[in-house]
């Protein structure tokens, strides 16, 4: 029966929509501000000696909550738009970023690394620095749930002047059993002894679990770790860095990353394009396998999730997409993401959600998306991963959703008999710094049953109900304009929660994904092989084929278990 089929899709969808808050009366800034209008050009570190009669700024940044020293991100901008940064500022080249051309990190061959509009640095909770008389832009944020501040200073030729910035929470999702995560960073961590400079970028950016990847592909790896496993893990109170791996990484068949692992699988000649050996080893080894950017099919096929169906269950996956934000169309909600991750749960996956910013693909920085997990308690990292795996999570940009369906978590799934009414509800905190105002949404397998939207920027929590009178097996999801959480599973008897409308073409093109790989004989292309390898592929394909064959019967049987049941309906 298809209650076999257990399938756990954890999908990464890059969402940037955060404002900014205010400090001393000044106006608020907005994320445009923060994180895209920086100007173009390099932004060079001036020496002190060249500045003549230079004026000093201190700035100690304060949690709110503990009256004591915090990590936070910070911009500093002069008139012209250029980025000031402290001596004090962490040091970012380890995570294939650059604050000027000198300082870039030269690590193979040239990606997009080194953003120079990045525009912004991480302190330990103090800085000090001599700047030329001027106008200045003073922005501090610490991750989603703290207020931001923001201000504008005027210094004088040799005056001293300090600020004591304090960063107030409007929301402690931790108190409430909440942890927030980024799955997918990449940092050169060949020794220890970068864990403390990158543990501070953590903190600034309030991001409790950091899953740093060595990245991979047919030829060589990435971002090295000097250890995987609890021998690789660095923890400060409640944030910790886990060691992991991104791979195998192929533009046709799709990216993963490996989780928690207690050891590298890389091994480009055994089993580069057989990602179920990878699934295998990852599990074996208690790690979570994920399948990356599962919402761009515009530059990932992702067949390896069609090839991973025979197997009985198709495991985590992660998506990067820009859900909110379009440079074309402006700020507004882009559904069309949404749209991919929804066909696997209407096949009658289940998919559960994770998020990560693929640091430093991602312009905008670590943990601009990011996942949130319930544990119910203390902070307890392995209980973290089991309940990812488990699908008690939402994602977050900003809103956070605490929604349950018969008061069950996300990630659950309930038994009702035909006909029995069921309640869904969720209480949505909205960060009062978000630029434009939510709009909160209860979906029944992909379709709006309910919405309710922002009144303004003082309604900060929104609360939205329903009652469902349930006649088959059914997915539900609540989405907002900044958040959206995994599925709760709603299980008639033994059928599963495919979508009946959808099914039929949605296993077409399944079929039509397995026929495309049946016939590529070649990865091709030349962007392809600088990460690919034409000979390993060709050596591999035969097994290729065969698991083709397999998710084929799978895809057949399926079909006909599909048509049984609408037979007897």
């Amino acid at each position: 029966m298809m209650a076999k089929l257990k399938v756990g899709i954890y999908l990464v969808f890059v969402v940037m929509a955060v404002g900014f808050g205010t400090g001393s009366g000044v106006s608020a800034y907005t994320i445009e501000q923060w994180d895209l209008a920086v100007g173009s050009g390099e932004r060079e570190v001036l020496p002190v000696k060249q500045i003549e009669n230079a004026a000093t700024l201190a700035v100690e940044i304060i949690d709110g909550g503990t009256n004591e020293p915090t990590a936070a991100m910070v911009r500093l901008l002069d008139e012209t738009g250029r980025l000031w940064i402290p001596e004090q500022a962490v040091a970012i080249t380890q995570g294939g970023r650059k604050y000027d051309v000198e300082q870039g990190q030269k690590w193979g061959y040239q990606y997009r690394v080194g953003y120079t509009s990045w525009g912004k640095f991480a302190v330990k909770g103090r800085f000090k620095i001599k700047l030329p008389a001027g106008v200045y832009s003073l922005l501090v944020r610490k991750g989603r749930e703290y207020r931001g501040y923001a201000e504008e200073i005027t210094l004088k030729e040799n005056q001293a002047e300090s600020r004591r910035v304090v960063l107030d929470r409007w929301l402690n999702m931790p108190k409430l059993g909440w942890y927030s995560g980024d799955d997918h960073l990449h940092y050169r961590r060949s020794s220890p002894a970068v864990n403390d400079q990158l543990m501070t970028w953590v903190q600034a950016e309030d991001i409790h679990v950091a899953n740093i990847l060595q990245m991979d592909n047919a030829k060589r790896t990435y971002f090295p770790q000097y250890a995987f496993g609890k021998a690789g893990r660095y923890q400060r109170g409640n944030f910790i860095l886990v060691p992991g791996e991104e791979g195998s990484r192929s533009k046709f068949l799709g990216h993963m990353s490996l989780l928690n692992i207690q050891s590298s699988i890389w091994d480009p000649q055994k089993n580069y394009y057989l990602y179920d050996d990878i699934i295998n080893e990852t599990e074996r080894q208690g790690g979570l396998p994920e399948f990356d950017h599962v919402n761009t099919p515009e530059w990932f096929k992702n067949i390896m999730i069609t090839l991973s169906a025979y197997r009985g269950k198709v495991t985590t996956s992660q998506v990067t997409h820009k859900l909110v934000y379009g440079k074309k169309s402006g700020w507004k909600p882009r559904n069309e993401g949404w749209k991919n991750y929804y066909k696997w749960l209407d096949l009658g996956y289940r998919l559960n959600l994770s998020s990560g910013s693929d640091s430093p693909w991602a312009t905008l920085g670590m943990g601009y998306t990011r996942v949130y997990v319930y544990t119910g308690g203390p902070f307890d990292v392995d209980k973290w991963f089991k309940n990812l795996q488990r699908g008690r999570s939402f994602i977050s940009q900003g809103d956070f959703p605490l929604f349950t369906v018969n008061g069950q978590l996300p990630g659950s799934e309930i038994s009702v008999k035909p006909g029995e009414k069921i309640h869904i509800e969720a209480d949505v905190y909205v960060s009062p710094d978000n630029r434009q105002l939510t709009t909160v949404e209860l979906l029944v397998e992909g379709k709006v049953i309910k919405q309710i939207k922002q009144a303004d920027k003082d309604v900060t929590k929104i609360h939205i109900s329903d009652d469902l009178t349930v006649k088959r097996s059914i997915w539900i999801v609540c989405r907002s304009t900044y958040s959206h959480t995994s599925p709760v599973y709603i299980r008639v008897g033994d059928e599963p929660w495919w979508n009946v409308e959808t099914f039929s073409r949605l296993l077409a093109d399944e079929y039509k994904r397995l026929d495309e790989l049946d016939n590529r004989k070649r990865i091709g292309g030349n962007k392809n092989l600088k990460f690919e390898d034409e000979s390993i592929y060709k050596k591999q394909r035969p097994e290729l084929l065969r698991r083709a064959k397999r998710a084929r019967k799978f895809y057949n049987e399926l079909e006909a278990k599909f048509k049984a049941a609408r037979g007897r309906d």
